[in-house]
């Protein structure tokens, strides 16, 4: 498992910053690297589940606040037809909807979904995504540190290099690698 700490040192490794004082500072590194992570969760976003204890009569169970998009809803390890439950958002929770009652015999309810990556925010939190999608996150880290170190030379009058859209194209190749491994009919292309 991967901390923030450790994913920052490895973007500061990729852009050649590992010599103090550094050319950006952690809480600039630590911005790109949650704004990569929603741009991931929109292309490669985690699949989750929560488990939900059920309640004769009760038709409406609150699911995690972070879901993208409900997958797949089992009841007692069945798979319950989408065409029997839809979901609800009130503007902050999703609310599972049941077009039955789940009746007394039936003691969890299991939600797939797919939802979006935890911010970072402490040294020692750990990054939830998929240690084969980290380069991706580096990459668009190295983009967004690219297009600043060219908007800091264009101030000065000296062009800015192409890092900045070498970056840019390989993280879009690798979104797009690990993007097409996660797609599933929920998403659009």
């Amino acid at each position: 498992m991967t901390t923030l700490g450790q994913i920052r040192g490895k973007v500061r490794a990729e852009l050649g910053d590992s010599a103090v004082p550094y050319a950006w500072g952690d809480s600039q590194l630590n911005e790109w690297l949650n704004q990569g992570l929603l741009d991931l969760a929109v292309y490669v976003p985690p699949e989750r589940s929560v488990l939900l204890s059920t309640t004769a009569g009760l038709k409406d169970y609150v699911v995690a606040v972070a879901t993208q998009v409900v997958t797949e809803v089992r009841l007692g390890g069945q798979v319950v037809d989408p065409a029997r439950w839809r979901v609800a958002w009130n503007g902050t929770t999703q609310t599972l909807k049941l077009l039955d009652d789940p009746g007394a015999g039936s003691s969890n309810l299991q939600v797939f979904y797919l939802g979006f990556y935890a911010a970072l925010v402490s040294d020692t939190d750990v990054l939830d995504l998929e240690v084969v999608v980290e380069p991706a996150l580096v990459s668009f880290v190295g983009w967004k540190g690219c297009v600043w170190l060219g908007a800091q030379r264009e101030k000065r009058g000296v062009l800015p290099g192409t890092a900045a859209s070498e970056y840019r194209a390989l993280y879009l190749e690798q979104r797009s690698l690990h993007g097409r491994r996660a797609r599933s009919s929920y998403l659009t292309p």
